[in-house]
């Protein structure tokens, strides 16, 4: 299984001593974010990634998200497999939950079961992000099921959602 949080919300949780050993942590920083946090005190495994919420065509905004850095939480994700796998950025919307979304169909392969752990009134994955961890693969099947759960919330709503 695979949690999507907003940093408030795991530091909450980790405040109140409610994560599990079994769980894996990744967790996304902006890039100039350099300040420790509670969270790095944790004794769950723990991969720490700063990029910022880019998109394509925003480069000189900020850093974005690299191959690199997705390659190193595919790998995270191979040595902590049996572990479930909670991912935590500043708003738990957009990096955290293509990570997450990513980290799914890496471990099962199947894209529309990959896309069915995002909530529509609260996740909008990056898709630089799902982009880049297809390549890894050479699989771009969970794009295009991201896009079309994007899609079908910019241009349907949420009616047509089954929660």
């Amino acid at each position: 299984m695979t949690r999507i949080l907003s940093r408030s919300e795991i530091l909450g949780l980790f405040d109140k001593g409610q994560i599990p050993p079994n769980v894996a942590i990744v967790s996304i920083r902006n890039h100039n974010d350099d300040k420790r946090i509670r969270l790095d005190n944790v004794k769950n495994e723990m991969i720490v990634v700063r990029f910022d919420d880019l998109e394509f065509g925003e480069e000189k905004e900020g850093c974005v998200p690299s191959e690199h850095q997705v390659k190193r939480i595919k790998e995270f994700v191979g040595k902590n497999k049996e572990k479930n796998f909670w991912v935590h950025c500043n708003a738990g919307i957009s990096r955290s939950s293509a990570v997450a979304v990513s980290i799914e169909f890496w471990k099962t392969g199947k894209a529309k079961k990959a896309v069915g752990i995002l909530h529509p009134m609260i996740h909008f994955p990056n898709l630089r992000i799902v982009q880049i961890a297809c390549s890894i693969v050479d699989d771009f099947s969970l794009l295009t099921e991201v896009e079309l759960f994007q899609n079908k919330i910019v241009h349907q709503g949420f009616d047509n959602f089954n929660f």
